[in-house]
């Protein structure tokens, strides 16, 4: 019987449906509700440990209509990340983790160019039982005045060395998310695999501005009057995005060969090996937008691959010859990821017993 299910570092997911950071992922209730529903995982809305510097405003969406102005084809976004208490997320990690033991919960997290922070963080939110990490680099108005998001995910030198900062003190897997509000997306990806993430998450929100409201001479979103540069989403960025990802799938299979082992030094040798692995979907401000949390029109829409091209696993569709799926697909890690502190300690044994 075909299945969509997929491991990814050693997680396991009953689908490769994953709900992006965002407001899909606000609060522990959303999140519970989607576990319920059946998505592959959640990642939650990113977190910082100082809240009280996160200020949101509204109206914080624009919209951007066709020419008969029946559909909203683009929409634009100036919400910084939560503005929660960061130990209030802790509880809602925990509580999520106990009632939903096997949903895939995935902590972004997002601080400022301090190592001492990105460890607490990172230390912090692991101790609760999340699954993984997503590091925000990418968010196009997530407090640049702070050196944060994609003001620190356009300097692959920084951005290099905070993935290090996190590597050294994680045991799960740890991904950079990417922003597309580079020239290259390669050379930031480039860093964060360099300095020890199993994986990269593009892409972000698209830097924009919507326009200008021609009945009010307001720009969109306007507030007080004023409005700032947000992110740009829908469906016109799925071309854009895909070819990112083409783009660092192609750098993984030039750069960091399968399998790969490397030496990272910060504070001690870490040993690793890293496989990269199918595409997974995530799904963001677009559930947020239709106030709909459901997995199964997706999975329908993906089912009749199967059929058609006789394969029984999401990973075998991606090996067929001439697929266009065929740059985005690698071998899926061969070894338990179950325990990533033995993955980063002493041994690098694989566990066929190969070195």
């Amino acid at each position: 019987m075909a299945t969509l299910e997929t491991t990814v570092d050693g997680i396991k997911m009953p689908n490769p449906f994953v709900i992006g950071s965002g407001p899909p992922g606000t609060n522990v209730r959303v999140i519970k509700r989607a576990f319920k529903e059946g998505w592959g995982g959640v990642i939650a809305k990113t977190v910082s440990l100082d809240a009280s510097k996160v200020v949101n405003v509204g109206p914080r969406y624009a919209k951007l209509h066709s020419t008969d102005g029946k559909e909203v084809i683009g929409w634009e976004n100036i919400e910084l990340i939560s503005d929660r208490p960061f130990e209030k997320w802790l509880d809602e990690f925990k509580e999520c983790k106990d009632e939903y033991p096997d949903g895939v919960l995935i902590a972004s997290i997002m601080e400022e160019f301090n190592k001492d922070a990105w460890c607490e963080i990172t230390e912090r939110c692991q101790e609760v039982g999340v699954d993984a990490f997503e590091l925000n680099f990418s968010c196009p108005h997530g407090l640049p005045e702070r050196k944060m998001g994609a003001a620190m995910g356009q300097d692959p030198d920084i951005l290099g060395e905070v993935c290090s900062w996190v590597n050294a003190v994680s045991k799960i897997p740890v991904w950079a998310k990417m922003t597309p509000n580079v020239t290259h997306i390669e050379d930031p990806s480039r860093a964060a695999l360099a300095n020890g993430c199993e994986g990269i998450a593009a892409i972000n929100t698209i830097r924009s501005v919507m326009g200008v409201d021609l009945e009010t001479l307001r720009p969109m979103p306007t507030v007080e009057g004023y409005t700032t540069p947000g992110g740009y989403s829908s469906r016109a960025v799925k071309p854009i995005a895909l070819r990112m990802v083409m783009e660092i799938a192609q750098l993984i299979r030039n750069e960091f060969p399968v399998p790969l082992s490397f030496r990272h030094r910060r504070g001690r040798d870490r040993s690793r090996r890293r496989r990269v692995h199918p595409p997974r979907w995530r799904y963001g401000a677009s559930l947020y937008r239709r106030h709909e949390v459901r997995l199964w029109p997706r999975e329908d829409d993906v089912r009749p691959a199967f059929g058609i091209h006789g394969q029984q696993r999401l990973r075998d569709l991606g090996r067929l010859q001439g697929s266009s799926s065929r740059l985005l697909h690698y071998p899926r890690r061969t070894g338990p990821h179950a325990d990533r502190a033995q993955v980063r300690g002493e041994s690098s044994q694989r566990s066929d017993g190969r070195q």
